[in-house]
């Protein structure tokens, strides 16, 4: 017997594209003013009311009861790999959303992982994905057309993502709002999840002060100078009606190509090509956070295999968006995938030798790390070379700024992680696909220690 997914899989890709084909140009098609012109409303939006309130009260664990018919879950269990949306239910707060796309997530990382070469699932929980308007095209959720469920699966604190999305928000850099879950499946108990706001046209609507009306990419770096690679990393919601402009990006990345040479001295003009597209002062925020969480898993991760048409032979680095703002056409970098982060030491640099961004002097060879993966010391790609060489006075100072914020220091943040250790305490008792409670307390423990290092150790990288 076909399952309802099946029934309503043809359905779904005719209304996908007659929403492509109608949809109408983001913006109102004024070109940007030029580079270096005084904005008004550009950057991140860090007084506007947060109509999300509700969804990412991080002091509560919320309920969210999923319903799915048995053969369309059996049929997603049997195909996780696929990351299709099979159709279900949402009871949540004694309402229900019926007509929700319900997959599992995760891609290369939490996915991939989770599951033997012969397709046994490894890890106790996956992280899930609902979406509101899978089926129907003005389904909401609170104003939100997804959220993402992240099982936290290597993570025994559960509180490593949480923290360090907190504290991108806090150093003023536009970044996902998260809350604590408790998840059933048809009656049955998921456990606990981190509720990771999604990263799409409803989240820079929220956080930028042009209301969202540029353009959202996902994992492409500034170094091509056609225009696929940009259009592949499109979020297909800005598209517009007749074609995808990528005309800055690609000017963005076809300048950076210009600026770099062999000469040590191409350093300035690279980073004058970096401070003239980017919204340099959240980029420099944004790495010094990225430094303080050693966050090992983005952009400083370059990874030497092909995926897709994107990179083929090249190296490639992910967990993160750009957004093109609409006003200025400048770019902002928004952070994703943060369960990599307060590890200490760093596995990355202690297992498998490789350098932190900021070595310059660092060999380009390719080196295997996990999973003999190959991959390439940071300091290879000319735009972070730029930062930690020409960028780097301006980057001391935005890390400076940055760690001396309240959030920042030890004491606040080991009460940050206290109050959460509380809040959490009964449901990782209750959650069967969790730590148990044991390691898990050693876990907070050691995550408290952590904080400790991570800080000396962003403070001595400042020094270097």
């Amino acid at each position: 017997m076909l399952g309802t997914r099946q029934l309503l899989a043809g359905g779904a890709a005719l209304l996908l594209a007659l929403v492509l084909i109608g949809w109408s140009v983001v913006g109102d098609g004024a070109a940007p003013p030029a580079l270096g012109a005084e904005v008004v409303g550009f950057g991140a939006n860090t007084e506007r009311a947060d109509p999300f309130d509700f969804v990412f009260d991080e002091g509560v664990i919320r309920t969210y009861d999923v319903t799915v018919a048995e053969d369309d879950w059996d049929w997603l269990n049997d195909n996780p790999l696929d990351e299709e949306y099979v159709p279900g239910s949402l009871t949540f707060e004694g309402r229900q959303f019926n007509d929700v796309g319900v997959r599992y997530k995760g891609f290369y990382g939490q996915l991939r992982f989770c599951f033997d070469a012969a397709g046994n699932q490894t890890c106790p929980k996956i992280a899930l994905k609902l979406k509101f308007n899978e089926y129907d095209r003005r389904g909401r959720f609170y104003g939100l057309k997804r959220l993402n469920f992240h099982s936290m699966h290597e993570d025994d604190s559960q509180l490593r993502e949480a923290l360090a999305y907190r504290l991108y928000r806090e150093a003023g850099v536009p970044a996902p709002r998260t809350a604590f879950a408790w998840v059933t499946v048809n009656g049955e108990p998921h456990g606990l999840f981190l509720v990771v706001e999604n990263i799409d046209d409803r989240f820079v609507a929220t956080h930028f002060r042009d209301a969202g009306d540029g353009k959202l990419y996902k994992e492409v770096w500034p170094e091509h100078d056609t225009s696929l690679p940009y259009v592949e990393a499109l979020d297909r919601t800005f598209w517009g009606a007749d074609r995808p402009d990528v005309s800055r990006f690609q000017a963005f990345g076809s300048e950076m190509l210009a600026a770099h040479t062999d000469d040590p001295a191409s350093d300035a003009d690279v980073y004058r090509v970096i401070r003239e597209w980017t919204d340099a002062d959240a980029l420099l925020r944004y790495m010094a956070v990225d430094r303080f969480v050693d966050n090992w898993d983005g952009v400083v991760a370059w990874y030497c295999v092909t995926v897709g048409t994107v990179n083929p032979g090249r190296c490639f680095n992910h967990n993160y968006f750009w957004y093109e703002h609409s006003r200025s056409g400048r770019f902002t970098l928004i952070p994703w995938d943060l369960e990599h982060t307060f590890r200490y030491p760093s596995p990355i640099r202690r297992w498998y030798r490789m350098p932190a961004w900021e070595a310059t002097e660092a060999a380009c060879h390719l080196r295997p790390v996990f999973l003999e993966i190959p991959a390439r010391a940071p300091s290879c790609d000319p735009f972070l070379h730029a930062l930690a060489t020409a960028g780097w006075d301006d980057y001391v100072a935005a890390a400076q700024e940055v760690l001396a914020m309240p959030a920042f220091q030890i004491e606040a943040l080991h009460a940050h992680v206290d109050a959460l250790a509380a809040l959490l305490e009964d449901a990782i008792t209750e959650d069967r696909n969790g730590p148990h409670r044991i390691v898990w307390r050693e876990a907070v423990r050691e995550l408290k220690e952590n904080i400790v290092s991570v800080r000396e150790q962003a403070l001595a990288a400042l020094e270097s």
